[in-house]
């Protein structure tokens, strides 16, 4: 499995609940989520939408990867999944950007 691949499978064990994902910071205006299979994750806030996932560190402790693949880029939770999973609107109070 490529790490492209390894990743979105990831994101969509997310997506099923398999895996779960709770916001463990707030790195200026970008959410930092942790996974509960030790993944993190970093979301571009975008004034206060969801832009992208701009970093990444897997479990195994490895340094944070500032340039993800571009599948992973691309990626684009479905508003409902935002908010459910990403808990986007949390995101918002915490950062002040509330819509």
């Amino acid at each position: 499995m490529t790490l492209e691949e390894r990743i979105l499978d990831i994101l969509a064990q997310i997506e099923s609940g398999d895996i779960t994902l709770w916001l463990d910071e707030i790195d200026g205006e970008n959410p930092v989520y942790r996974a509960s299979n030790g993944w993190r994750f970093r979301v571009f806030n975008d004034v206060g939408d969801f832009d992208y996932i701009d970093a990444y560190r897997p479990s195994d402790g490895a340094l944070w990867e500032d340039a993800p693949p571009r599948v992973v880029i691309q990626y684009q939770p479905t508003p409902e999944q935002q908010m459910a999973v990403w808990q986007w609107n949390l995101v918002r109070r915490k950062t002040g950007l509330a819509a």
